[in-house]
């Protein structure tokens, strides 16, 4: 996964699944994890905002108001 995150390009062999996977991660207590998703997210600019899109209707309220926070700033 790390090495995943290193090179966002290979975020489009992802499965809808894995790319879920990584917006409910935004809820991740580890700071770390947390940081490391979210600049992965930002890196991906607009191809992420349909996976954010569905974040917002997550029932973690920290999945919505991170996914609202990166979408506001693509």
């Amino acid at each position: 996964m790390r090495a995943l995150l290193a090179n966002p390009l290979e975020l489009a062999c992802l499965s809808e699944k894995d790319k879920a996977g990584l917006v409910r991660l935004l809820s991740d207590p580890d700071p770390g994890v947390f940081q490391s998703i979210r600049q992965t997210l930002i890196n991906c600019g607009i191809e992420s905002r349909p996976w954010l899109k569905a974040g917002l209707s997550s029932r973690d309220r920290l999945v919505r108001k991170h996914s609202w926070e990166i979408l506001t700033q693509l």
